[in-house]
């Protein structure tokens, strides 16, 4: 299942506030009939932050501590369970504080590592941006909102002083005494004066015609990371900084930390460059380390540098060298994709990080035996016999020999057509959904020489794929196709089930086949006349996102995006009805069975081993609606588009229109707003570009309505999706 179409999750919603644990535990959710039974609870980071020899990062579901005071022998000395993607993470003395995707703040109490305080939550209404502490202020960047600035002398009371509006793209800021240096997201800085928190004004815009993400302050001296510079001005005078040197880095910078006398910059695919800037006005290179994956983020601290990685995973290096950054660990994951399991050990596509084999022999306590980097996307692996089979995107598909699990083998690689984004494998022979080349056939007799043996062609994405009897059976954009395979060499199309929104994966029992078809939820094709595929049932979760779907005794296990895992009785498939969930912390995406336990793959938080206690009794099927009685959103379409797509919607009551579009950090890129619209359907289009006219990058963004009914009894509503720009 791949990353690419299946990261349309939704991050934004409300999560279920967890305790706090020292170690990685078991940690009680909203379920229903099912019990957690292990957890590999390893995920993206996206924060991180440190204090002398003491690390912050965000690893998953958990906030990991770590004491680095012995380079070569760093210590955990505690972990917190966090209710929600973390942003940004901030300290004061024995002070915490954690900005999520929940669009909140929370301040922890940390001066036993071991066992972290919870002491308050802010909450806002925007989107969630930066957080930095300095002296007895916190100042918070909230997107839409602005820069919320509170008193902070006593943390448990946090008072509000400020907010200063700011409409537009912002990323990660840096204060100091006296001033605040916002970076505009396409175009260049702000400078507010804070000599008085309670009343800031902005005494400098600075346009600089390029992507500014992120920004430092030392002394008089600001450095900010552009597309392909560092650039430094000088502040003494705030209100008009002038540029007095700059050193080219390559590509687009994201992040920068000043430790002494150099610079720590990520320039996104040129990895870490390590700048001498003992003389702003002439800064020179010291040391480099080019990493595998896009770098976006960076902390430093004395002898230690944290660098974080695009997609999941953080490097941590010693720096006792400036000019030979050594690597000494490796920390966090990737984005879980899919999992399946043979023998004693759990195989998991784990995306920018390859294939990650996890021992299962003792479920409660999960131990990696083994990192396999691929370099694609890892989007889903299989087994058969002694040999693993992956597809790695547009890298294509790897086999490996895992004989001995904690040593495997590659044995062969075999180039995609365009996207590898799932595989099956069914004796000799391989079927790969390959995007929008449609399905492949390979004969894998001789896995060390792997060949094509055919391919079949059809409109829409080929997404996932399963195989039975004389027919193959592939999940795209546009619906479930059914393939004749009776003669590989010369497949045939003889069915077609039409859906209005994509179709991620199919599992076949008997004559049915059952479609996770994302915001639709669960659909059933009676397909016993092939030519014809009738659906008979359906079962849709309307918070949940069908990603893929298992079929075991008379249940569908089903990943259910947001939801987690949702089980759904097909005693009848005519009318299949609830019998169980678990939510999990982040997103559902892809699942199997071993045994009586499931294995649930999530995005944002590795692997969950559940247990699913057939009640016997059922929940009731809840009313499939849309997102709202007074609107819809629709997914937008193409998906990935390069370099413009249209996306529909649709009201039911006069309301004035607003339409936005975010990047993944929250940063406003570009206001589509339409005014005050009847009832009726309509569409906006983007093009790629921001509000000043600037391409973006590829990447993930959002777009989101917002509906403000005239009818002032009719509460404001939003929605929000995740689209992908894909160059």
């Amino acid at each position: 299942m791949n990353y690419l179409i299946k990261i349309r999750y939704k991050i934004w919603g409300a999560f279920l506030i967890l305790s706090f644990l020292f170690a990685v535990s078991l940690q009680a959710q909203n379920s229903q009939n099912c019990t957690l039974i292990g957890h590999w609870s390893h995920g993206p980071s996206f924060a991180m932050t440190a204090m002398g020899k003491i690390f912050y990062f965000a690893d998953g579901s958990n906030l990991r501590i770590m004491d680095f005071s012995d380079n070569k022998n760093p210590v955990e000395l505690g972990r917190i369970a966090t209710p929600a993607q973390l942003y940004a993470i901030t300290i004061k003395g024995n002070y915490l504080f954690a900005m999520d995707s929940r669009e909140s703040v929370t301040i922890f109490e940390i001066s036993d590592p071991a066992n972290p305080q919870e002491i308050k939550t802010i909450q806002f209404d925007g989107y969630s941006i930066d957080v930095k502490v300095n002296g007895d202020f916190l100042y918070i960047l909230i997107g839409r909102k602005g820069l919320y600035i509170y008193d902070i002398t006593d943390p448990a009371n946090p008072v509000e002083k400020s907010l200063f509006p700011i409409d537009f793209g912002s990323g990660k800021f840096a204060v100091n005494n006296s001033h605040v240096f916002i970076p505009e997201y396409d175009s260049g800085f702000r400078i507010i004066n804070i000599a008085n928190p309670a009343s800031p004004v902005e005494i400098c815009k600075k346009d600089l015609g390029t992507k500014t993400q992120s920004i430092a302050v030392m002394g008089n001296y600001i450095y900010v990371p552009t597309s392909g510079y560092l650039r430094i001005f000088n502040i003494a005078d705030p209100a008009n900084p002038v540029e007095k040197g700059s050193y080219k880095g390559g590509s687009v910078g994201y992040d920068i930390a000043l430790n002494g006398n150099y610079a720590y910059i990520v320039f996104s695919s040129n990895g870490l460059k390590i700048v001498d800037i003992t003389d702003p006005q002439n800064p020179v290179k010291k040391g480099a380390f080019y990493t595998d994956r896009n770098a976006i983020q960076v902390v430093v601290s004395e002898t230690t540098a944290l660098v974080g990685l695009d997609g999941g995973g953080i490097y941590a290096f010693d720096i006792a060298d400036p000019a030979i950054p050594t690597v000494i660990g490796h920390y966090g994951a990737g984005v879980a994709l899919d999992v399946t399991v043979y023998g004693n050990y759990i195989y998991l596509a784990n995306q920018l990080q390859g294939l990650r084999i996890i021992d299962k022999s003792d479920p409660a306590n999960l131990v990696e035996v083994k990192q396999i980097s691929t370099p694609g996307i890892l989007n889903e692996v299989v087994l058969s016999g002694s040999y693993a089979y992956a597809a790695d995107g547009w890298r294509g598909i790897r086999i490996y020999n895992v004989s001995d699990p904690v040593n495997p083998v590659e044995t062969a690689t075999m180039r995609a057509h365009r996207r590898a984004e799932a595989i099956v494998v069914t004796g000799s022979t391989a079927f790969v959904a390959d995007a929008d080349s449609g399905l492949r056939i390979i004969d894998v007799s001789d896995p060390a020489n792997p060949s094509e043996i055919s391919s079949v062609l059809f409109p829409g994405n080929a997404n996932g794929v399963a195989i039975e009897s004389n027919y193959a059976f592939v999940a795209t954009q546009k619906g479930l196709r059914i393939i004749n395979i009776a003669d590989l060499s010369n497949p045939s199309e003889v069915g077609f089930f039409e859906t209005t929104d994509w179709t991620y994966n199919v599992a076949i029992d008997s004559h049915y086949a059952y479609i996770a078809n994302y915001d639709n939820g669960l659909r059933i094709i009676d397909w016993a006349d092939p030519t014809n595929p009738v659906e008979v049932g359906a079962f849709n979760i309307n918070w949940g996102y069908a990603m893929d779907v298992v079929i075991k005794g008379h249940f569908a296990y089903m990943a259910d995006g947001s939801r987690g895992l949702s089980v759904i009785d097909i005693t009848d498939p005519t009318n299949p009805v609830g019998a169980g969930y678990y939510d999990t912390y982040g997103f559902g995406s892809g699942i199997t069975i071993d045994e009586n336990y499931i294995y649930l793959a999530d995005e944002w938080d590795g692997v969950y081993i559940l247990q699913f206690n057939d009640p016997g009794t059922t929940i009731e099927n809840p009313k499939t609606t849309t997102i709202s009685d007074k609107f819809e959103l629709k997914q937008n379409f193409p998906n990935p588009f390069n370099p413009e797509t249209k996306i529909e919607y649709q009201i039911s009551v006069p309301a004035t229109v607003k339409f936005s579009i975010y990047d993944i950090q929250g940063r406003l890129i570009k206001a589509l707003n339409q005014g005050h619209q009847i009832p009726g359907n309509y569409h906006v289009s983007w093009d790629g570009r921001t509000q000043n006219g600037y391409r973006v990058n590829s990447g993930v963004y959002f777009y989101q309505i917002e509906i403000i009914p005239s009818d002032s009894n009719l509460p404001k509503e939003t929605s929000r999706k995740k689209m992908i720009l894909l160059k």
